[in-house]
């Protein structure tokens, strides 16, 4: 893509560096276009110096970041300039065109030349965050020019940079060079600025539920002369092609800038609220703005920017201490600190793996330190529903301030005080509209001096910031422009007991931690093999205060793991090699972190309430031995594990200080009784107690509900297991968690406290654990489907048959070279819950010998019935438009779902030749006897549904909202949708949000396929009668032959599609029949002719329908017939048109959940259905998608040869899908895309 048209963006797409101390010439010269650079290194649009090289295969990553090999590099090479060029086209520009060059972000000085002039030197653009714009104009001509970025060496301790403090080595470049993306903006005489949004949206209640929207931009009019303006823009709505149109009209005099402010309001019906992931959906809306002229010329337009409707807060509590809200509710941050890449190489799949590995563990937010990343990280967020925590970070220039002596930054100087403000105005305009941001920290360890405070604000406000600004991380101090942070930052950052987190001391649960934990994150043996050398690995485990070049920088407390390694061995036993001392490990991340969020779940309405904790950290920079919740290679360890149970949504816990089991409940809305089940074992497996209660659970809460005293009467050196379960009303299993438990528990010395640790005066004795026999675990895989050839669904079933419990086992997913599979998605809540399909798959064997015809479908209806019954959870209605039958469960407050299903059969006699064949035969609607099959598959869509309904009811307390399962009759005539509403369905029903329906098709096995738009197209029967005068055959002067006629009309109406129709339109007719007469010497005195046409556009289909009638009635003239020909509809089934919010919504979440074997751009078909009767006739969005029948070895051999449509299709007396892997690739995607809207 090149610069063309006024209002185009460009991205330099790459650049070619060089060391200063490689090159001949300067950079005036260099900035030349034509420059020789054939010995330069080409990399990508953005990256450090480092980084760049990298990428362009001068060094090799895996060796850097083996053993001590980052500090083997020569650190001179970057204590020069660096030089980043690329060369870019220019088209002739109008006299009032103008040429914008945007920087975002270069580390952290640089001069910038182009065409061999200089645009700005390196006292301007300076700081790493600080973006800024040029008009380069003047010094561009058409056709090629040359950019050159001179980047100047970084150093944290004087440059407003991105910095590493103690968290890894810092990397020999210190990060410098273009780090951000670099862009060309083509404008008119005026410039309009990314939209700026707020609302006064509070909470989902509010009275009334309209929203008014205000958008603020910035003009500038670079002209001489004063201009007219005229503001236009569009406010996309979520789930709907509605659209708001914004207008503005504003005179801006010359050399000027104006803030323009434009203003909507959103009913009652437009409102869709945005929800962190755990809470509910995250609709996005999207406004896009451009400035023309009087003559309608653009001037400049803005990129699209997407926002939602999401209030956050920030208020300090009783002891002062920080409580966030999100949309009115309480949210109690679950969280972690974020890392970039070591040499800030951006990868937005790996980004993606992060957030979903941040899900997955049932945290809601992400601390960003200093490291505010790009645009897509938070674009990722919104869609995903993270909640953000950005600030400027410790330790560095960032806090050089005159009051902090822990930091060795130079003290800020007045020029500093602009780069911040340069810095805070940026980001604040990156973020400002995202609803992902939870809050900016001004400061971290420290809080900003007085002027930094007032500028930082400026920026701010100037920016529109919605969201709540902090002044620090801490409670060191505040300035006085704002309150105190109500957050802590008293440590531990190194390993503590798990009981620690029940004191009442420095970091125990109360209040807001915003960076603390026990300091784990040991990597499993593959990871460690991967960056640490034979010595280093013997090292790891014989010495246990070495340093560790892959821990905290030389000279931090953390760069050893001292500490650490004395609990390990106190507790568990000296490891007796490598393996033992990485499990021990394993075992003791799992249990710190754990202990950490559920002792922050367990005290969060307490008396002294934990309000929030972020875990220190989520993830490294680089290979890492500490302060991760899961490896440098996305592999999952026993901190994450930890941590991922810890964090549940509904959960059960053990205080481990008195022995206190919690009942905790982190949802918005799931409420109700619960069961909790306590079993103290011991390690012979024998049950020493058990225990049971009930109680109510409310949402985001947590409460007491027993004790186990008979944990502190154990023998002294004895070890048990302590099992907790959490149920619910269905007897489904929320939670299940197990401790090891002694009567001894880790006594701490609190009086010796520091600010990373408090010290343990003796240790909880668990070394019984290293004695337990072997269990016996038997282990069963079962391969459930091959959907493609690179994807394989499997089961694994693990069963204990022996007495000896089995401890800490896992799973890992290997390649055939044993390697650990990553990122690897562990379950979700769809997969949570396992659901027997064997009674399904009976039941759908009933189906398929039990075949009704249309609007005879009463048994097939009752049997449906009486299953929805026995789930004792919907209402249900029955009877509507004939045998039509819905159930209602309402589950709390939200979107209304419907998920439809077809029940009838077809006229056809079966030949499957399977052991539940159907040798039905009923009566049709003509009343002659035919046999009955369920060859459309509509046996597998009942089946499907009624067992994505028990799923979801076993769900529902991970969901909330209105679901409504519809069992339709009629199907395959066309008109049983429409029965059922002109029954008065949503008179008996709630009128759904969105409507999703799916069809057993000839594709392969365990696939599932879908498509924006049109997926079926129309289809329209109809006879036709035509007359004329009968008589005998051998008198036909004396008669008007009607088959003469017929037979003139076919052959006209073959030329409707191919010269009729635009050939980009699809369009089908076709003659099924024409019936004249009873025998062969007597002319007839009618003809029925009986025609069948497909179309997907409304239009094509009137002009198919127009044209059919002007040909017969013309024809019928021309023969002289005596009556006007009479057109009878026979049946109509709309198009089915896969509405576009939604199928973009499913292709993702198919996507994720099926993974290769769905295909989102799957082929129309001209195969018809009514289903999309129930969505138009209320103008309900709606989606449909197909699923795979046939048997894999079937298609497969088929493919090889060619051969795929000789295999059975829908209607075809041998069409029987094969009931697995078909039958739970239908449950799941009818649940997939309930639980994609039901909060």
């Amino acid at each position: 893509m090149a610069l063309q048209y006024t209002g185009d963006r460009f991205t330099i797409p790459g650049w070619n560096i060089q060391s200063t101390r490689h090159v001949q010439g300067n950079s005036t010269e260099l900035s030349l276009p034509g420059a020789d650079v054939s010995s330069w290194y080409r990399i990508g649009h953005r990256a450090t110096v480092l980084g760049g090289l990298v990428e362009a295969g001068v060094y090799n990553e895996s060796d850097l970041f083996y053993s001590n090999h980052l500090s083997n590099l020569n650190e001179s090479e970057f204590h020069v300039p660096w030089l980043y060029r690329e060369e870019f086209s220019v088209p002739p520009l109008a006299a009032d065109q103008r040429l914008i060059l945007d920087i975002h972000g270069v580390s952290s000085k640089a001069d910038i030349f182009v065409n061999g002039q200089q645009v700005v030197s390196r006292d301007i653009q300076n700081g790493a965050y600080a973006g800024r714009s040029y008009d380069i104009t003047a010094l561009v001509h058409a056709g090629v020019n040359a950019l050159l970025i001179q980047a100047y060496p970084t150093d944290y301790l004087k440059d407003l940079a991105v910095g590493w403090a103690d968290w890894s080595p810092y990397p020999p470049d210190m990060g410098m060079g273009v780090w951000r993306a670099v862009e060309l903006k083509l404008i008119g005489p005026v410039s309009i600025s990314p939209p700026r949004v707020t609302t006064n949206f509070s909470h989902e209640t509010q009275e009334p539920l309209a929203v008014s929207i205000t958008i603020k931009t910035d003009l500038a009019n670079y002209g001489t002369q004063a201009q007219d303006a005229t503001v236009r823009g569009v406010i996309r709505l979520p789930d709907t092609p509605l659209d708001i149109a914004l207008f503005e009209r504003v005179k801006l005099p010359p050399r000027s800038n104006s803030i323009i402010t434009l203003n909507a309001v959103l009913g009652p019906a437009q409102v869709k609220v945005w929800w962190p992931a755990a809470w509910g959906s995250q609709p996005l809306y999207q406004v896009q703005l451009a400035v023309s002229l009087p003559t309608n010329a653009l001037s400049d337009q803005s990129a699209p920017t997407n926002f939602a409707l999401r209030s956050v807060g920030s208020s300090l509590n009783a002891h002062g201490e920080n409580e966030f809200t999100v949309n009115g509710h309480p949210f109690h941050v679950r969280g972690a600190g974020y890392a970039p890449d070591l040499f800030l190489r951006f990868d937005l799949q790996r980004l993606e793996a992060i957030f979903r590995y941040t899900l997955d563990m049932g945290l809601n937010t992400i601390r960003l330190e200093g490291k505010q990343e790009h645009p897509e990280l938070y674009h990722l967020a919104d869609r995903m529903g993270i909640m953000l925590i950005a600030g400027w970070e410790c330790c560095d220039k960032w806090e050089g301030w005159t009051y902090n002596e822990d930091a060795q930054g130079v003290k800020w100087r007045d020029e500093d005080y602009d780069i911040g403000y340069a810095s805070m105005l940026h980001e604040a305009e990156m973020m400002q509209p995202h609803p992902s941001m939870l809050a900016f920290l001004v400061g971290s360890d420290y809080w900003p001096d007085e002027r930094a405070t007032t500028r930082f604000l400026s920026a701010l406000r100037r920016m529109n910031w919605p969201n709540p600004v902090i002044a620090s991380a801490s409670s060191r101090g505040h300035p006085s422009q704002l309150p105190p942070s109500g957050m802590k930052m008293e440590g531990p950052y190194a390993w503590v007991p798990p009981n620690y987190w029940y004191g009442s001391e420095v970091g125990a649960a109360f209040g807001f931690g915003s960076e603390q934990g026990a300091g784990v994150g040991t990597p499993e043996l593959s990871s460690l093999h991967r960056f640490l050398s034979s010595t280093d690995l013997e090292t790891l485990w014989t010495n246990a205060s070495a340093g560790h070049y892959h821990l905290s920088p030389k000279g931090s407390v953390f760069h050893n793991r001292t500490i650490y390694n004395k609990a390990l061995v106190e507790r568990y036993g000296r490891p007796s090699g490598l393996e033992d001392y990485v499990l021990k490990a394993q075992i003791m991340d799992y249990e710190a972190t754990r202990a950490e969020f559920e002792a922050f779940a367990a005290r969060q309405n307490a008396s002294h309430p934990a309000t929030g904790v972020i875990y220190w950290m989520l993830n490294s920079a680089w290979p890492s031995l500490h302060w991760q919740l899961f490896d440098y290679y996305l592999r999952p360890a026993g901190a994450y594990f930890g941590a991922k149970v810890g964090a549940r949504q509904e959960h059960v816990v053990l205080d481990y200080g008195s022995n206190t089991v919690y009942l905790v409940n982190h949802s918005l809305r799931s409420k109700g009784v619960r069961r909790v089940t306590a079993d103290l074992i011991d390690t012979n497996g024998q049950t020493l107690v058990h225990r049971e209660v009930t109680d109510e659970t409310a949402p985001t809460s947590s409460k007491e509900v027993m004790s186990i005293p008979e944990i502190a009467k154990l023998k002294l050196d004895d070890v048990a297991f302590l099992r907790l379960v959490l149920s619910d009303g269905f007897n489904t299993t929320l939670s299940r968690n197990v401790y090891w438990v002694t009567a001894h528990v880790d006594a701490l010395d609190w009086d010796a406290s520091n600010w990373y640790t408090t010290p343990v005066a003796s240790y909880a004795n668990y070394t019984a654990l290293s004695n337990l026999p072997p269990a016996t675990v038997k282990t069963s895989v079962a391969v459930l489907g091959r959907p493609t050839p690179t994807l394989t669904y499997i089961e694994v079933h693990l069963e204990n048959t022996g007495n000896t419990p089995a401890f800490f086992l896992r799973l890992t997913a290997q390649d055939p070279n044993g390697e650990e599979l990553a990122p690897t998605a562990v379950s979700d809540i769809l997969r949570s819950t396992s659901l027997d399909l064997a009674p399904y798959e009976d039941l759908y064997r009933y189906f398929h010998a039990h075949p009704e015809l249309s609007l005879q479908e009463e048994s097939t209806s009752q049997t449906i019935a009486a299953k929805l019954s026995e789930l004792n959870a919907f209402d249900i209605h029955a009877n509507i438009g004939g045998f039509g039958l819905a159930g209602v469960l309402r589950n709390g407050p939200g979107k209304t779902v419907l998920l439809r299903a077809d029940m009838d059969a077809l006229p056809v006699k079966e030949i499957t030749g399977l052991p539940y064949a159907s040798t039905v035969t009923m009566r049709d609607a003509d009343g002659v006897e035919k046999p009955v099959m369920h060859a459309c598959g509509h046996d597998m869509h009942i089946t499907c549904l009624l067992a994505a309904a028990e799923k979801l009811v076993h769900l529902r307390n991970s969901w909330s909202g209105t679901l409504i399962v519809l069992f339709q009759p009629n199907e395959e005539r066309g008109a049983g949708a429409q029965a059922m509403v002109d029954d008065g369905l949503y008179d008996k029903i709630p009128i759904p949000d969105y409507a999703f329906g799916q069809h057993v098709m000839r594709l392969r096995a365990g696939t599932i396929g879908s498509r924006f738009g049109t997926i079926m197209a129309a289809a329209d029967s109809m006879k036709i009668t035509v007359f004329g005068r009968g008589g005998h055959g051998s008198l036909p002067h004396h008669t008007i032959d009607p088959v003469l006629l017929a037979a003139h009309i076919v052959v006209r109406l073959q030329g409707i599609v191919s010269r009729e129709v635009d050939p980009s339109d699809l369009g089908v007719l076709t003659v099924g029949s024409l019936q004249a007469g009873q025998t062969e010497n007597i002319i007839a005195d009618r003809a029925d002719i009986g025609i069948d046409f497909r179309s997907v556009k409304l239009e094509t289909r009137e002009k198919i329908i127009a044209s059919v009638k002007r040909i017969v009635e013309a024809e019928c003239l021309a023969s002289g017939s005596p009556k006007k020909p009479i057109f009878t509809p026979t049946r109509r089934f709309p198009p089915t048109v896969n509405e576009h919010a939604l199928a973009a919504r499913l292709d993702k979440e198919f996507g994720e959940y099926f993974g290769e074997a769905f295909d989102g751009d799957t082929p129309r078909t001209n195969v018809s259905e009514d289903f999309s009767t129930l969505a138009t006739c209320r103008d309900i969005p709606c989606s449909f998608w197909f699923l795979g029948g046939v048997d894999e070895q079937l298609w497969d051999e088929a493919t090889v040869k060619g051969t795929t449509e000789e295999i059975a299709g829908n209607h075809s007396a041998l069409f029987a899908p094969v009931i697995q892997p078909t039958m739970g690739v239908g449950v799941d995607a009818l649940c997939v895309a309930a639980l994609s809207y039901l909060s």
